[in-house]
């Protein structure tokens, strides 16, 4: 066995181990979660099957007019694939009352904006199905876009447990094939998809690679600015200081992001 496959052995046991405990502690039955066709979704789906048993994973799929039918068709396939049961729950009606509602125009112009709302919506869904099944609601987020804040606040980052929030997206990559995910869906360029040919690296102006470059030389800890502070000599990590100073800027940006809503604090008048 290789060193990578022996490393991909050990967060195979460690994340199933924790999901199987979240669902535990919690005194819950299983985990909802999105199932969208994509890389991060087919990898958790498949470790909480493989942790829980298929009849205590609920998967929703929940196309849009943005979504690709490629997308959900591979979505039902891993849903298939994993024997999980499932519900399909197109959005565009939710969204258009949405936009009819706010706007009065029937119209959301800004894509961004949208876009959030439509991740939020997805968000609601699921916790309406895991409240009435007394389930947890499984993110799939990944370290890459924890630390750099590529989710929505209360939308796809709404969720009870992140399973492969501490795998780099680089690494789901090489990860998914040695759990053995569709090749389709691994060389697929990721998206989130919230609008027509929205991807991830398209919108962030950065690949992922160049990005896990530099956040896995980053201590992942509250104080950012001093670690940036390291980077100083372009030179040594050959990247360009303008790519350094996005990505500082996606990590300080966003750290309310990844922090509860901060209290006033009244004690000491």
């Amino acid at each position: 066995m290789s060193f990578e496959d022996n490393l991909f052995k050990k967060y195979r046991e460690r994340i199933k181990e924790f999901i199987k405990d979240s669902v535990d502690k919690s005194s819950t039955g299983g985990v909802v979660m999105g199932i969208s066709g994509g890389i991060d979704s087919s990898v958790a789906a498949q470790l909480c099957t493989e942790a829980l048993g298929s009849d205590r994973v609920f998967g929703v799929i929940m196309p849009s007019k943005s979504s690709q039918r490629s997308d959900i068709e591979d979505a039902e396939s891993i849903v298939k694939k994993l024997g999980i049961d499932y519900k399909k729950i197109p959005l565009d009606n939710i969204i258009s009352l949405f936009e009819h509602t706010l706007t009065g125009n029937g119209k959301i112009s800004d894509r961004k904006v949208l876009g959030n709302l439509t991740a939020r919506v997805r968000m609601v869904i699921l916790y309406y199905f895991a409240n009435s099944m007394n389930y947890l609601v499984c993110g799939t987020g990944n370290k890459s876009e924890i630390m750099c804040g590529y989710f929505t606040k209360y939308g796809d980052g709404g969720c009870d447990i992140l399973p492969i929030g501490d795998i780099y997206k680089t690494e789901i990559f090489e990860f998914a094939k040695y759990l053995g995910i569709s090749r389709k869906i691994i060389e697929k360029p990721p998206s989130a998809g919230l609008w027509v040919g929205q991807t991830d690296e398209q919108e962030m102006g950065i690949t992922y690679r160049e990005l896990d470059s530099i956040l896995m030389q980053v201590d992942n800890s509250s104080d950012i600015e001093s670690n940036f502070s390291n980077f100083s000599d372009i030179s040594k990590i050959n990247k360009d200081s303008e790519i350094i100073n996005k990505i500082f800027n996606f990590i300080k940006g966003s750290e309310h992001k990844r922090n509860l809503p901060e209290i006033c604090k009244l004690n000491n008048l």
